[in-house]
């Protein structure tokens, strides 16, 4: 509040956990890791980063989204600073990056993993589907005054039942109604109404911000036909959850 109303600069975040909800396809792992990247941009800052998701394999995505980054800026030759990436190969190597003397890893998604981090910003990918974890991650929020959370995801027809609901829930009320976010929190919710036909051309720009950027019209009219179509109460329900926030 002091940054915007009196415009004044701070070393201290405006928000200590922001949410993203977002259909599959609109570059939400895009997003979190040039976020992560531009963080680490000064090599004589000391910063830590992480990652972490629901299984193995979507832990590395975002490291290998950093990964063709490190690539693309050493090429470059940018600041001078090489960039390095190592580590990722298999489900039990952590993906690390490492830019002068800030460096970002990949974590398991296990209390333990996660307890008493203080990383300067952490991403929480398919935040929908943590069964573990974010309790810790938020508790490791408030050890430091600067250590920001960005939880990235896709709906989940269980997210309910999941950690994140809470937050979540709280948000989306506030939103609805117009009122103030659960202090320290940001969320762009993106899905269609509930009065909205999934299958409704109309409707999708609601759920897919970067629809005709990222994700086509016609993806999205191929995958209504293919998995409203099949018959397969799961295939309708992943169609139609993907859409709803």
């Amino acid at each position: 509040a002091r940054r915007v109303v009196d415009g004044v600069r701070t070393d201290f975040p405006a928000f200590k956990a922001v949410l993203v909800v977002v259909a599959k396809g609109n570059g939400k792992t895009e997003m979190a890791a040039g976020h992560l990247m531009a963080a680490m941009s000064n090599p004589t800052k000391r910063l830590q980063f992480a990652s972490s998701a629901p299984d193995g394999r979507l832990s590395q995505v975002v490291f290998e989204r950093m990964r063709v980054m490190c690539k693309t800026l050493n090429e470059s030759h940018g600041d001078g600073v090489e960039w390095q990436a190592r580590g990722g190969t298999t489900l039990a190597i952590p993906g690390k990056i490492r830019h002068g003397d800030c460096e970002f890893t990949t974590l398991p998604c296990t209390d333990k993993a996660l307890d008493g981090r203080m990383d300067r910003l952490i991403i929480a990918d398919e935040v929908s589907r943590m069964e573990k974890g974010l309790g810790r991650l938020i508790t490791g929020l408030a050890k430091s005054p600067k250590s920001q959370l960005l939880a990235i995801t896709t709906p989940d027809s269980e997210q309910r039942t999941r950690p994140i609901w809470a937050y979540w829930d709280a948000c989306e009320k506030a939103l609805e109604q117009g009122q103030p976010l659960p202090a320290g929190w940001f969320a762009l919710l993106y899905g269609i109404d509930q009065d909205d036909a999934a299958d409704d051309p109309a409707a999708w720009p609601k759920a897919h911000p970067s629809l005709g950027v990222t994700t086509q019209p016609a993806d999205i009219e191929a995958n209504a036909r293919t998995q409203l179509a099949s018959g397969d109460p799961k295939q309708i329900a992943e169609f139609e959850t993907d859409r709803k926030s």
